[in-house]
């Protein structure tokens, strides 16, 4: 992605070696809602907890 940051996030890496690259993303203006029955299966078939849409989809995306 060769995109220009609208806004920079300080982070500061300590081990370059078990962490040669980190990415992140600000996201705003999401509402938090009640996952969708089918997340909230996937995630219980895998031993997690939903909690809501946002975290939720991170625990997918992160499985």
């Amino acid at each position: 992605m060769n995109t220009k940051p609208l806004e920079t996030v300080k982070i500061t890496i300590e081990d370059s070696e078990k962490c040669p690259r980190y990415a992140a993303r600000v996201v705003r203006n999401v509402r938090i809602q009640e996952s969708p029955a089918w997340l909230k299966n996937r995630l219980t078939a895998l031993g997690l907890r939903p909690r809501n849409a946002v975290v939720d989809v991170t625990n997918l995306v992160l499985m």
